[in-house]
Order: structure tokens, then C-alpha cells, then sequence
């Protein structure tokens, strides 16, 4: 006889107690005693909400890894909620090789497997402990089309760094007698996966946990409902702390939210008053497992999951649970030799005659569903005939059913990261089935955030609002479709002309999210790897995409002798009065394309306005295929970049106007990454800097050059400079650039050749965050400081290299490079590199990196400190002839990750004193043309060659011959508006 009674994870509402709540009740470690005191109020460094398995083990890797406290406040107790319910596996058969999740999962895999070592190398038993068991994992296919699949997983797992295999139907047998196959039965095995007992783990945790309560360092509060945030004046931006029902915890470094599937109603209620906006779509999806006890009809050596279930795992999208009708079966054999069988199931609008276990959408219920315990069982036996052995009927009456409501996140990941807006504030939700198993990796990300260490994991795919796939514009949702060969498909492309002579290719976007549609065609030149994206949009009033009414013909190919993929027509939507025309639709067909909203949109004029030309992507006879940006651009332009292109033809009447979309929902930073999460941002993509070789010129930061000497004149009293304080304090503020003040050396030679020089070991870089494209878009602005401007040399025909003596020199030297980001998903999509009076943008597929990370390599020119993307000599003149520019790989370079100070961005960034300071960086200094041809040239060269050469030196940029000396960087129009690059 089996026994089986229903088990509830949620304590309040269960008709039983769970284990953890006994071993509470009890009294043994009842959570009073860990309680600090009975007062109305407790601080510690660190409050994390929630009890469950993620909330625990931050709270013990902040434990472990450092020396801050700990409280840990939870409704009801551990174990009641997804952790208690779950069956308890560490599998990466279903995780996905290069998907966002992939490296949380391989590294928390890794450090489950480092805990269960370390117990046996201390003489423990992992299995007693937390229930360990090595057992490996199988993923069963029934068909021949899933056993094809299997074998491509096993073949991606493997170079993802695992140990698999994939098993004939023999091989299956061998292993696992109990299981039906047949001749198209497959599995692919991962020898290292294992499963261990949640109550177990948890309790480990838990008593690891409260050792550090006699240190004062750790305090836990259960049965205690958080009702609030505490901020630092009632109405800040600090978060210090939570209200319960009982008492305030205060968190002076961080209050971390862990509460799973309640983490989005909570953070609801928490943020209602704050005026903050932080979309955390975090619910509960409720999921049943049934456990039959002492289970001896049968024995399972490893665990098992249907190959559906991975399928249903990679599933998840927005208005996925509508759409999908999943069946899929999990079994796995616990310690104590019971058996536990999950499965798939998202109910249909009218139930389907076999079914799996289900994940419902049905809010906080966790009353059990007979009609799916049926559907489980039946499924089950499908993979294990001796189930029909047990009549169901009796299943039913005495049955074991863990209902769990999992923590559910649209986009298939996990939230971790701080809020944006909200300082200190942290949130790690959203695990759904797989919190057990990326418990110990989270734990780590968490505690890496708040300490400020990097990360083992890129943290930019987890992070809360920011990247997370879609940003609202006012009615008009956009997502951004990073173009690749499942994602788009190529409609036509040139041979000839364009970059490299190599033409150009026009990708149609597909395979659309439901109720997205397109908004225009993407052009890539061919001499680039298939890289960038185009924006498709979804109408969330009702009102703002309607399809065209007409198309108008606005170019073909048909007369363009060049090599191509047959004939390419270029047509315009028309657009109802009120609508505009974003892009263009593309045909091999004289044919117009059909006049519907699949096709392409027109959107509501109100969500529009005007764009203009931005980098070229080909050109041939008089025709210009170019990308299309907002003509308004800086951090308060509403102006969003579409990733469509248009047209410029020489010498024809003008075409009609396309239009770039616009953000009216006016705050332009609220789709950004918090400022925890910029600098994990700039952690991952943090350039760095080769200088030349012969370089003598090097960075300093600020605070070093103030500091060894500096001084600031005023006009009239030239003869008393005076010393400026290291932070600049006694800079004067605001004005402009009016020649009253300016910087210069100090009086001493020594001094003053040692200032010249910069100091790279002393050397910072400087950060401006700023929003780009109507808040689509993160720039920062990398700024680099050097004391001192080198002179200039000339390429002049024969002349490799000819000195122009002082001309080029000046104190004070202020150089950028801006990394531009996507707000859609973190990650970076160019670079630009400041050159003198202007600049280049270089998308991030054609830089070079760090060994082969994402850290991209710079160059900066010898004297000149220009920035580039490749080694080499670049002339900035006509033809052979002008203004050197080199550079080289030298052991002379900075990495910027390692010593930055943010100086500007959106979340109250307390701005140094010299940030202010708008005057000259060094005084005004005039030289002569004629000097360097005299000292030189007269002698050589002869007089209209000299006449040739004094011509090219007049047309050296104003700011290298007329040295006005440079402003700094919030001086700058880029401090608000865009870089400089066309």
C-alpha cells in the first residue's frame, strides 16, 4: 500500500506543517532566539528579504565572504514556498550552451559541486547533509525527429564544457531497465548532474548560517510580512532598510528582495510610494509533483527529464503560457528511495486528453488539481509501464502532492541586480523551477554587485528593468531584433561597389514576438560580419500602427550594371493622414508588396520625428544607401534610432521624408541602468589603451596634476598664480570660456618637465552617463586627462616625418571615447573615437578586444592622443600628405576598469569641483607657419615645393596651430549633446 497525504509548501495555508516548520515549532532553533533583541528596531549591513533558497545562501555568501551582518526576514518560514516544493535536481541537461542563462547556471553548477567535495574532504556525507547524490542526467527522446535533436545537444553541450553522450535505445535500456523504448528511443546523459533534498540543503544552510549569530553578525525574522521601505529622509533615493509588521530592519549597505514568486507583487506595494517606475513581472507559477513513498515496483539510477521539457524550458516569452500546450515528464528517486514524478502543463482553454504536470497561471492558489494529478500519472506511465500496476483510483485517495508556485519571469531569466532609481536596493527573483540549482551562482552575483568586485558572470542579462528585451514609448512597445540568420532572412544584395568594392546585403526581419510587426528593412555592408539590428513594435493602445494604404516605387536596380541577386524594388508605404512611413519594404518583384500590417507599419505621427543620414552602408554612380537617425540628438532629445535605412540620390528630385520614432514618455534616463549596474557595465566592456612606444606624454588624473604643482592665472594678475587644492575646490565655478582664467605648469623647471610627463601609474579615467536616442541607449563617455599636448609632424613626400616644432603643443589635454550600449539588452554596439576637431564610430564587430573578451582595445596617437581602433599610421591631410598620426602596442598602456571616478550621470552624481570650472586647461599660445619650414625646408626644398608645404600647414585644425588652449569635458557640447562623427 502506498501511503500519500497532499503536503502544502505555503505554510500559512497548509493543512500540514512542512519539516522545516516542525524542527521550528519545536523550539530547537526557533528563530526567536536569533532574534537580537525584542526592540521595535535592529541594523545590520545586509537585510535580505526572503527565506527561501536564494535568500539563504546570500545571506551566507555575504556571511562567508565578508565580515558585514546579516538579517533575514521572511512571511512565513523556509522551505514553504517553491525551495520545500521542488524536486531537487542540479541538471544542465536543459540548460541551452551561449543562452543568457547559461553561464549562471555552469558556474552555480560548479560551486553545488565544490560544496558536496568539500564536506567529503572534511570526512562528512554530502548525501546526510544535503541529500547529494552524483547521479547524472538523462534526457529521453521518443521519436526520431527529438532523438536528431538530442544528438545536436549533446554535440553543444560538449563544447559548452560538459561531459555528455548521447545513448541509443540499447544503451537507454542498459541503464535505465525501467523505462519503455523502442527502436527511436535516444537520450542524450550528462554523467556529472545531481540532485540533492532541498530540507536537507536548506537546513545545511541554515545552520552554517547561524553560527555567525553568536558574532552578533546574523539575525533571523520569520512570520514577519515586509510592509515597507525605509528611506534615509522619508523621501530619497537611499534605501536603508524594510518595515515588518513588527519592527524596522535597517540595511546600511543593502536590503536585497529574494522572495520569489511574491517578489513582483512585493516590490509593487514596496515602490507604490517612491515614484519610481520599475516594471519586476515576477509571478507565481504554480506546478505539481507527485511523490510516491517507499516505491519498490521499480528503481531509477539517474534522473530523467522528457525531451520536451527542455523544449518548454527555452519557450518562455511574452504571451508564451497563452500559446503553448506542452507535455513533458520528469522523474527523479529521492534519499529516501522515494519516487517523484513532475511533468509539463499549461492548461488549454478546454483540457487535453493527456497532459504532464502542470504550470499554471492561476495567482496564489495551492490547492491541488485532481484532473492534473490524473494527467501526470497517465503521462508517467506512458514512460514507465509498471506505474499501471497502482490503480490511480487509489493514488487519488491517499495521495502525496507538493504544489509549488515558482517564481515566473516572462523572458525565461532570473532579475538580480539593483533597481534602478533606488540606491541600495537589490533584487534576485524570478528563478522559476531552477532556483535550487543557480542558488550558490546568484548568491555570488548578488554578492559581488553590492561589494563592488567583478563578477564571475556577466551580470548585464539578469539586471533589473534595464535590457530586459522591450522599452514603452508612450503606447508603442519596441523591441530590439538583433539581425542573424534566424532572426531575419536575406532578400536581395549587390556585388560591387559600396566599402572594399564588396556591395551590400537587405535582411527582411522574421520569426516576429506575437502582435510585434516590422517597421522597415535592415542594410548591411558585405565586408562586415552579419551584425547590428532593426527595431519591430507592438501596438499596446490600440491606435498607433496601421498599415499602409499605397506604396510609391522609390528606386530599383534594374538599370544598375553590377552584380546582384536579380532586381531590387525599394517601396515606400503610404500612410493614412496622421501616420508616418519609418522605412522602406524591399521586393525582387515589380510587384507592390500587400497593403497589410504584417507586411510593415505606419505609426501615429505623434510617436515620430524627422531623421536624417547617419554612417553610409554603400554607394554607387550618385546613389547612397544610409542608415537613419533622429536629426535631434542628446540627453533630453526624445529622437529614437529605428535600424532602418533610406536613400540619398545625386542630381534627382528629393524623395519622400522618412521618419525615426520618438519617446513620449519623456524621461529619457528611466529605461537606464542603474548606476550599480553601469558600473558593472563598464566592468565588462572597459577599454584598454596602448600609448606609442616613444611616447613621454602619458595620462595623469586630475588630482595628481592639481596636486604637483598646477596653478591657476587670472588675467591682470598674471604674476601671482595661485596653487590649485588637489579635488579644486578653489577653481572658479560656472561662467565661461572668457580668457579671464587658465591653467598653467608650475614655475620650477623640474616641476614643471615632471607635470609634462603625467604620471600613468597615478592615472584615473573619467565617466559621464548619459542617455542617447530617447533613453534607448546608454552612453559613456570615457575621458582621459594629459598634463601635456606633444608637438606635431608632417608626411610631406619624401619627408616621413618632419617636426612643425611647437606647433601642436598645449597644456592640458582632455580625450574621449564613448561606449554606446543598448538599453534593450546591455550590450554594446559601438565605440567612438575622438579625433581632434572631430571623430569615427566603429561598430563593436569591427574592434579589436581584449583577448577576445569584451574589453576593446585602443590606440592613442603619439603627442597627440587621439583616439583610434587599429595600430598604424593615419594622415590627417589630402591624399599622402598631412599631420602624422601613430600608433603601436607598446608596454605603455591603461586599463580603464581598473581606476575610473564617475563624474556625470543621472542618479545624483555628486560632480568634482573642477567639473565646473569652464576656463582654458592651459593658456593661449600663437605660433608661427614659417618657423618650422625655415629651420628646414628653406634649405632643401625648393620654392613651390615650400610654397606646397606652407599651404598644408595652414590647413592644420585651428585647435593644433592656434592652441586656445583646451576646456574640459562638461565644457564640452558632448557633455549633453552627441559625439561628433559626421
Amino acid at each position: 500500500m502506498v501511503s500519500i497525504y497532499i503536503q502544502s509548501p505555503n505554510f500559512l495555508n497548509s493543512p500540514f506543517p512542512s519539516p522545516a516548520s516542525r524542527r521550528l515549532r519545536r523550539g530547537a532553533s526557533s528563530p526567536q532566539s536569533l532574534r537580537v533583541t525584542a526592540s521595535r528596531s535592529s541594523s545590520f549591513d545586509v537585510v535580505v528579504v526572503g527565506g527561501g533558497i536564494i535568500g539563504l545562501t546570500i545571506a551566507r555568501q555575504f556571511l562567508t565572504g565578508s565580515d558585514l551582518s546579516v538579517a533575514v526576514v521572511d512571511k512565513a518560514v523556509p522551505c514553504s514556498g517553491a525551495t520545500g516544493a521542488g524536486q531537487g535536481y542540479i541538471w544542465m541537461t536543459h540548460k541551452k550552451p551561449g543562452s543568457d542563462i547559461w553561464d549562471l547556471a555552469m558556474r552555480s553548477h560548479q560551486l553545488w559541486h565544490e560544496l558536496a567535495d568539500s564536506l567529503s574532504d572534511q570526512g562528512l556525507d554530502p548525501q546526510e547533509l544535503l541529500g547529494w547524490k552524483k547521479t547524472g542526467s538523462l534526457l529521453v527522446g521518443k521519436t526520431s525527429q527529438e532523438c536528431v535533436a538530442l544528438k545536436q545537444k549533446v554535440n553543444e553541450l560538449t563544447e559548452g564544457g560538459l561531459r555528455a553522450e548521447y545513448l541509443s535505445s540499447g544503451d537507454l535500456f542498459l541503464k535505465e531497465p525501467a523505462i519503455l523504448v523502442d527502436d527511436e528511443t535516444g537520450a542524450a546523459f550528462l554523467p556529472d548532474d545531481s540532485q540533492l533534498d532541498a530540507h536537507r540543503a536548506v537546513a545545511y544552510i541554515e545552520k552554517g548560517n547561524r553560527e555567525f549569530a553568536t558574532e552578533g553578525r546574523y539575525a533571523e525574522f520569520y512570520h514577519e510580512p515586509v510592509t515597507g521601505l525605509i528611506r534615509s529622509d522619508g523621501s530619497s533615493k537611499e534605501v536603508t532598510g524594510v518595515q515588518t509588521l513588527k519592527r524596522n530592519l535597517y540595511g546600511k549597505k543593502a536590503t536585497i528582495v529574494a522572495a520569489g514568486c511574491w517578489s513582483g507583487s512585493l516590490m509593487h506595494d514596496l515602490l507604490k510610494d517612491c515614484n519610481i517606475s520599475v516594471d519586476v513581472p515576477v509571478k507565481p507559477r504554480k506546478g505539481h509533483l507527485l511523490v510516491v513513498e517507499n516505491f519498490d515496483s521499480f528503481h531509477l539510477n539517474h534522473g530523467m527529464m522528457e525531451a520536451g521539457y527542455a523544449d518548454h524550458q527555452s519557450a518562455s516569452a511574452p504571451g508564451a503560457e497563452e500559446r503553448m500546450l506542452s507535455i513533458s515528464m520528469t522523474a527523479t528517486m529521492d534519499t529516501t528511495g522515494n519516487l517523484v514524478l513532475g511533468n509539463v502543463f499549461i492548461p488549454p482553454l478546454k483540457l487535453l486528453n493527456k497532459s504532464g504536470s502542470s504550470r499554471e497561471f492561476v495567482g496564489f492558489d495551492t490547492e491541488a488539481d485532481e484532473t492534473i494529478i490524473r494527467c501526470i500519472w497517465e503521462r508517467a506511465a506512458e514512460f514507465f509501464p509498471k506505474l499501471r500496476d497502482i490503480s490511480i483510483e487509489d493514488f487519488i485517495r491517499n495521495r502525496k502532492v507538493r504544489v509549488g508556485l515558482r517564481p515566473y519571469m516572462p523572458d525565461g531569466k532570473p532579475v538580480i541586480g539593483s533597481v534602478p532609481g533606488l540606491q541600495n536596493l537589490y533584487l534576485a527573483a524570478g528563478h522559476e523551477g531552477g532556483g535550487l540549482s543557480m542558488a550558490l551562482g546568484t548568491a555570488e552575483m548578488v554578492s559581488d554587485i553590492v561589494l563592488g568586485k567583478p563578477s564571475k558572470v556577466d551580470v548585464s542579462a539578469f539586471q533589473v528593468h534595464f535590457g530586459k528585451g522591450t522599452i514603452d514609448l508612450g503606447g508603442l512597445e519596441v523591441k530590439q531584433v538583433s539581425i542573424s540568420k534566424t532572426t531575419a532572412k536575406r532578400v536581395w544584395r549587390t556585388y560591387e561597389g559600396g566599402r572594399d568594392n564588396m556591395g551590400f546585403s537587405i535582411f527582411e526581419p522574421t520569426n516576429l514576438p506575437a502582435n510585434f510587426f516590422k517597421l522597415g528593412f535592415y542594410a548591411q555592408p558585405n565586408n562586415q560580419k552579419l551584425f547590428g539590428w532593426i527595431l519591430v513594435a507592438r501596438d499596446v493602445s490600440g491606435s498607433n500602427l496601421r498599415p499602409p494604404v499605397d506604396y510609391i516605387e522609390v528606386w530599383n536596380t534594374a538599370s544598375l550594371g553590377i552584380r546582384q541577386d536579380g532586381h531590387a524594388y525599394f517601396w515606400q508605404p503610404v500612410c493614412l493622414k496622421g501616420y508616418k512611413p519609418v522605412g522602406v519594404f524591399v521586393t525582387t518583384s515589380s510587384q507592390k508588396p500587400p497593403m497589410k500590417q504584417d507586411s510593415i507599419s505606419c505609426v501615429r505621427s505623434e510617436l515620430t520625428e524627422q531623421s536624417e543620414a547617419d554612417t553610409l552602408v554603400w554607394g554607387f554612380k550618385g546613389i547612397n544607401v544610409v542608415n537613419s537617425r533622429p536629426v535631434q540628438r542628446g540627453t533630453q532629445a526624445t529622437g529614437v534610432y529605428t535600424g532602418t535605412f533610406s536613400f540619398q540620390q545625386l542630381n534627382s528630385s528629393p524623395l519622400p521624408y522618412l521618419f525615426c520614432l520618438k519617446n513620449t514618455k519623456l524621461n529619457m534616463s528611466s529605461n537606464m541602468p542603474s548606476k550599480a549596474q553601469t558600473r558593472a557595465l563598464f566592468k565588462t566592456y572597459s577599454p584598454l589603451i596602448y600609448f606609442h612606444p616613444k611616447e613621454i606624454f602619458l595620462p595623469s588624473s586630475v588630482h595628481w596634476f592639481f596636486a604637483n604643482g598646477a596653478l591657476l592665472y587670472k588675467k591682470g594678475n598674471e604674476s601671482n598664480p595661485i596653487p590649485i587644492q588637489p579635488n579644486g575646490t578653489n577653481l572658479p565655478q560656472g561662467g565661461s570660456n572668457d580668457d579671464l582664467f587658465w591653467l598653467d605648469y608650475p614655475l620650477d623647471k623640474t616641476a614643471m618637465e615632471k607635470v609634462k610627463r603625467g604620471d600613468l601609474r597615478n592615472t584615473k579615467v573619467y565617466l559621464n552617463i548619459k542617455p542617447m536616442f530617447g533613453g534607448t541607449f546608454t552612453d559613456i563617455a570615457v575621458w582621459i586627462f594629459c598634463p601635456f599636448n606633444g608637438n606635431a609632424h608632417l608626411k610631406f613626400l619624401f619627408i616621413k616625418s618632419l617636426s612643425l616644432g611647437q606647433i601642436g603643443e598645449h597644456v592640458g589635454d582632455w580625450e574621449h571615447v564613448t561606449l554606446r550600449i543598448s538599453n534593450f539588452n546591455g550590450k554594446l554596439w559601438r565605440v567612438y573615437f575622438s579625433q581632434h576637431s572631430g571623430g569615427t564610430l566603429v561598430d563593436a564587430c569591427d574592434l579589436e578586444y581584449v583577448e577576445g573578451g569584451n574589453k576593446p582595445v585602443i590606440y592613442s596617437s603619439l603627442h597627440g592622443h587621439a583616439m583610434f581602433s587599429k595600430p598604424g599610421l593615419v594622415l590627417q591631410g589630402k591624399r599622402r600628405y598631412g599631420i602624422r598620426n601613430d600608433m603601436a602596442r607598446s608596454d605603455k598602456w591603461l586599463n580603464c576598469g581598473k581606476g575610473y571616478e564617475v563624474i556625470g550621470g543621472p542618479w545624483g552624481v555628486v560632480e568634482p569641483a573642477w567639473t565646473s570650472y569652464f576656463r582654458k586647461w592651459g593658456p593661449r599660445v600663437g605660433y608661427k607657419i614659417d618657423k618650422p619650414i625655415k629651420s628646414f625646408a628653406k634649405k632643401i626644398l625648393p620654392m613651390f615645393v615650400r610654397k606646397r608645404l606652407r599651404n598644408i600647414i595652414r590647413k592644420i585644425p585651428y585647435e593644433m596651430l592656434g592652441e586656445d588652449g583646451p576646456t574640459g569635458p562638461k565644457a564640452k557640447l558632448t557633455w549633453t549633446g552627441d559625439d561628433k562623427y559626421s
